[in-house]
C-alpha cells in the first residue's frame, strides 16, 4: 500500500497505531520521504547509548522526577522524551507516557515514536 504512494514533495506525516509499526512499514514510509509518528508496543527493542533493551525496561530506569506533567482535556499524563535508535529505522524520538496516577505501572505505559 505504501509503495503505491508518490514520493512526498512536502513534509507529510503518517500517523498510525502500534499494531502496524513493524520496522518494514516505518522504513517504507521513510523511503517515500514521509515522516512517521506512531505508537509502539512496550516490548519493542531500542538502543540507548549502545545498550540494547526493551522500551519497558528503559521506562523503569527513568525516575519520576524526569517526567513532565501535561494535561489533555480533563486528564493528566506524565511524559518523558529522549532520542534512541531502532533497528532498521535508525534514530528516533521516543515519548514514554503514563496516566498521572499510574507512574511505574507497566500496563499503563504507552510509547510513541517519531523520526529524529
Amino acid at each position: 500500500m505504501i509503495a503505491a504512494l508518490p514520493y512526498a514533495e512536502q513534509k507529510e506525516y503518517i500517523l498510525f497505531d502500534s499494531w502496524p509499526s513493524a520496522s518494514k512499514i516505518i522504513h517504507a514510509c521513510l523511503t517515500k520521504g514521509m515522516h512517521v509518528i506512531c505508537a509502539i508496543k512496550t516490548n519493542r527493542i531500542i538502543y540507548l547509548n549502545g545498550e540494547r533493551m526493551p522500551v519497558s525496561d528503559y521506562a523503569k530506569k527513568v525516575p519520576k522526577s524526569e517526567y513532565s506533567c501535561v494535561k489533555a482535556g480533563s486528564k493528566e499524563y506524565l511524559v518523558y522524551g529522549t532520542e534512541c535508535e531502532r533497528n532498521k529505522v535508525g534514530k528516533v524520538k521516543i515519548v514514554l507516557s503514563y496516566p498521572k496516577n499510574a507512574y511505574g505501572n507497566p500496563i499503563a505505559l504507552h510509547v510513541f515514536i517519531a523520526q529524529a
